[in-house]
C-alpha cells in the first residue's frame, strides 16, 4: 500500500533569491536554500566570502578587488543574470548551458590564455591595440572578473570567437561551439593546438572589448593586428601549432630567467658560502702543515 509522504516545506524563489513565502519557510528547522547557501536569521545568505542580500540583489559588502572591477557594480551578483548564472567561482564565468567537456575545454583555453600575457610580446600588443592597462588584463582573466563566455554556433561569420560591442564593454564572448567539439574529440597535440587556438581567440576578443571599453576606435582591425604583433602572423587552425611550439619554447625560457633572478641571491650565497669553506679549509691544512713544521724543529 503506497502512503504519499508529508510535504513539510516548499521554496519558491525570486530570481535574485528572495522567497515569495517568507515567514512560512523559515520557520523549518534546515535553512540551506537558495543556491544551496544557507539563510541567516537577518535575511542573508552566506556564500563564504560574503553575505548576500537577495531582497536587494547585492552583496553586503564591496569586492575585495572593486578597483580593478570598472565594468560591473563592485556589489552585483552574478553579473545581474541569476536566471543563467550562479555565484562567481573566481574563473572567467563560463556559459552555464556548457556541457562538463566544454567547461574542461574552456578552462584549459582560459589557462593558456593566462600564460601567453606573461610573454612580454603579446602583453605589450595587446595594450597597445586594446588601450588596456597590465592590471586590466590580468583582471579580465582573473577572480571572476572576466567576460561571460558563450558558447554559439558561428559557422555563419566564420569565426572562432566573437563580441558584440556596446562602447561600454558588454563582457560576453561568443566561443564558436564547432572549435569547442573538434577540440574535445581530438587528444594529444592535436588538441594542445586547437586550445592554443582558442586562448587566442580569447585575448583577440579581449582586445576588441578594450578598445570598446575605452571609446578610441583603431581604423585598422584592431584584434587582427594585435595577433601580427604578437605572433607575426594571424593565428588560424593551419599554423596553431606551430605558433604554440614556439610559445611553449620561448615560455620555458622565460620561466628560466624567472627561476635565475628569483634564486640569484641564494646561489650568489651558495657560492660564496662553497668559496669560504674552501678557503678555510686551505686555512687549516696550512695551519697543519706549519704545526708540524714546528714539532720536527
Amino acid at each position: 500500500y503506497w502512503k504519499p509522504g508529508e510535504i513539510v516545506e516548499t521554496n519558491n524563489y525570486y530570481p535574485f533569491g528572495l522567497l515569495h513565502n517568507y515567514a512560512l519557510t523559515t520557520q523549518n528547522a534546515y535553512q540551506y536554500k537558495y543556491n544551496g547557501k544557507e539563510l541567516q536569521e537577518n535575511g542573508m545568505y552566506d556564500y563564504g566570502a560574503r553575505m548576500y542580500m537577495p531582497d536587494l540583489g547585492r552583496w553586503g559588502v564591496v569586492d575585495p578587488l572593486a578597483e580593478k572591477y570598472r565594468r560591473w557594480s563592485p556589489y552585483n551578483y552574478a553579473v545581474n543574470s541569476p536566471v543563467r548564472f550562479i555565484d562567481p567561482d573566481g574563473r572567467f564565468i563560463i556559459d552555464p548551458k556548457a556541457t562538463k567537456e566544454e567547461r574542461a575545454i574552456i578552462q584549459r583555453a582560459i589557462n593558456f590564455a593566462k600564460s601567453l600575457i606573461q610573454d612580454k610580446k603579446v602583453l605589450r600588443s595587446m595594450m597597445k591595440w586594446g588601450q588596456m592597462s597590465h592590471s586590466s588584463i590580468l583582471n579580465d582573466l582573473t577572480d571572476g572578473k572576466g567576460p561571460v563566455l558563450n558558447i554559439k554556433d558561428l559557422s555563419g561569420l566564420q569565426a572562432f570567437a566573437s563580441y558584440k560591442g556596446n562602447s561600454k564593454g558588454s563582457g560576453e564572448f561568443n566561443l564558436n561551439s564547432g572549435t569547442i567539439d573538434m577540440a574535445n574529440k581530438l587528444s594529444g597535440e592535436d588538441q594542445s593546438d586547437l586550445i592554443f587556438l582558442i586562448a587566442v581567440s580569447i585575448l583577440h576578443e579581449d582586445v576588441h572589448r578594450g578598445d570598446d571599453v575605452y571609446g578610441i576606435d583603431n581604423p585598422e582591425e584592431e584584434g587582427e593586428k594585435f595577433e601580427e604583433e604578437a605572433f607575426g602572423e594571424s593565428i588560424q587552425r593551419n599554423n596553431s601549432g606551430d605558433n604554440r611550439t614556439k610559445f611553449n619554447v620561448g615560455f620555458q625560457k622565460i620561466l628560466s630567467d624567472k627561476f635565475f633572478e628569483k634564486n640569484k641571491d641564494m646561489l650568489n650565497k651558495m657560492r660564496g658560502y662553497e668559496e669560504k669553506k674552501e678557503k678555510d679549509n686551505t686555512n687549516v691544512k696550512k695551519k697543519e702543515y706549519e704545526n708540524i713544521i714546528k714539532i720536527k724543529k
